[in-house]
């Protein structure tokens, strides 16, 4: 229920921005890299408060993978095996920016809640031949949701119409044991990388009534 409550102050966040400031979609790629390579795609919305200041809701999806988590499967665990965990998350994250002409270095940090959506396994089989099996999340013993902080370092660069293209590092460290059995812990954290394009939202321009 926290993590339901935590992921419904995010949304009510994101759909109650005011229209009166300068806004941007931006869709962005990457990768954890601790330890297993794990793909991460996300969508956001970003609306400048200030110059220097900016206010960045997220949705993104991460398979978060770990060596660990395949133990949890097997009496004997597998030789050079992986699990992984399908994360589905919304953030709101602070972006602070310092700009040099068309290039900017930003610092980000916000909330974010996660909910996952199904677990896999790779393991070496008896055969010598690497089998992924698609397996229930509850096979794992982890709880459904987590919620944690965001933080991250960035390079911001303009380029035509506007656009900007970025490339930058976030680290996600999760505050839930997500450990059903609580004679032990594990945390979701992440070190990954994103790269991405922010295109600006454009409004319709409004024609001056004419009085005769």
């Amino acid at each position: 229920m926290k993590g339901i409550g935590i992921c419904g102050i995010l949304l009510f966040l994101l759909f109650s921005v005011n229209s009166a400031f300068t806004q941007h979609f931006g869709l962005s790629g990457g990768a954890s890299v601790d330890p297993i390579t794990s793909l991460r795609l996300a969508a956001f919305y970003e609306e400048e408060l200030k110059p220097w200041l900016t206010l960045q809701p997220e949705f993104s999806y991460l398979q978060k993978g770990h060596s660990s988590l395949v133990d949890r499967l097997f009496e004997e665990p597998p030789g050079l095996g992986y699990g992984a965990i399908d994360v589905f998350s919304a953030s709101v994250l602070a972006k602070v920016k310092l700009e040099f002409s068309d290039l900017a270095i930003y610092l980000l940090a916000g909330p974010s809640a996660s909910m996952f959506g199904g677990a896999i396994a790779v393991y070496e089989g008896e055969d010598g031949i690497y089998k992924r099996i698609r397996i229930p999340l509850s096979s794992y013993e982890v709880k459904t949701w987590d919620w944690g902080g965001t933080v991250g370092l960035g390079l911001e660069k303009r380029i035509r119409k506007k656009q900007k293209i970025f490339v930058d590092v976030r680290y996600y460290q999760g505050f839930e044991n997500l450990n059903k059995k609580q004679e032990s812990v594990f945390y979701l954290e992440s070190l990954y990388f994103d790269f991405g394009l922010i295109i600006p939202l454009t409004r319709p321009s409004k024609k001056k009534s004419q009085t005769r």
